[in-house]
């Protein structure tokens, strides 16, 4: 960020559309001015993401507008861009239509590389990992992005047609664990992530790293069984034997109400959590991944 007028930063995600406000400061980091994210569910029932269902624009615009207008409360300019499900969907040209004529937000597609790129750099803005052999890995509602390296650019950017969503809509219809669902999913997965788990493995990494909303749900989720509640998730950490009994627990109850009582569960992610949560102990299964430090840095 350069002069001295605030910036806004929108993130048209596949689950939820985010905004963060900043000022510059001269010599640090930016002064954080505001913080709003809205659950839109822009990827939910597209066929595979093919198409942006009405109800799921309806909702990313009204939530684009309310965004415009907090932005110009703080004369900010206004950067913005979309990503997985957006860049899949064959009717992205009217959505963004729609954006620019309402909400008078102008959206940039951005690649999965780019996208993996900016996370990197948002990552490593939080974390101290900079010059330490690391792996980044962010979990979207449609796709997951694994980036290793010790600075950047990164020696390797991946976004694999992996999210909490896709994978939701594909094994879990309306969050239900179905006979046979659960193995069909970690064999989808498998067929992914085999490939650039051995890239990464290769290039070695000594510190694991976890952007996204899944990931900051599923750190809440292990340390209630810890008994702790977390004050944020910000440098929280996942323990691999923490995620085998999140994910164990998760999986014994098979529809969303009966994932109610779990503790520090958001509620809007009860449909959802399975998918991630099998995903994530996957990636750290194929990784060798023993524990994963939470960033509140990514995209």
């Amino acid at each position: 960020m350069t002069g001295s007028r605030a910036l806004a930063a929108i993130d048209v995600g596949t689950n939820s559309v985010h905004m963060v406000i900043a000022r510059p400061v001269p010599g640090g980091s930016p002064e954080i001015l505001a913080r709003e994210r809205v659950p839109v569910r822009l990827g939910t029932g597209g066929d595979d993401m093919k198409l942006l269902m009405p109800d799921a624009v309806e909702r990313a615009v009204a939530a684009l507008v309310e965004f415009r207008h907090i932005a110009d409360a703080h004369d900010a300019d206004v950067v913005a861009v979309a990503t997985s499900a957006v860049r899949e969907a064959d009717n992205q040209g009217q959505f963004l239509r729609r954006v620019h004529d309402e909400a008078r937000i102008t959206v940039e597609i951005v690649s999965g590389m780019e996208e993996a790129r900016l996370i990197h750099l948002g990552a490593m803005s939080a974390v101290p990992i900079a010059g330490r052999p690391h792996i980044v890995i962010d979990i979207g509602g449609g796709s997951t992005e694994l980036i290793v390296g010790d600075h950047a650019p990164a020696a390797l950017a991946r976004s694999l047609k992996l999210g909490h969503i896709r994978l939701t809509d594909r094994f879990f219809d309306g969050g239900v664990i179905a006979d046979g669902a659960v193995k069909a999913c970690r064999r989808h997965i498998k067929s992914f992530v085999a490939h650039v788990a051995q890239e990464a493995r290769d290039i070695g990494f000594d510190v694991a790293v976890g952007c996204s909303g899944t990931i900051a749900a599923v750190a809440a989720l292990c340390a209630a069984r810890r008994g702790e509640t977390l004050r944020t998730v910000a440098n929280a950490t996942i323990e691999r034997a923490d995620l085998d009994k999140v994910v164990a627990d998760l999986l014994s109850r098979p529809t969303p109400g009966e994932r109610a009582g779990v503790p520090g569960l958001d509620p809007a992610r009860r449909d959802v959590i399975v998918a991630g949560a099998i995903l994530l102990r996957q990636l750290f299964k194929a990784l060798g991944i023993e524990s994963l430090v939470v960033s509140t840095g990514a995209l």
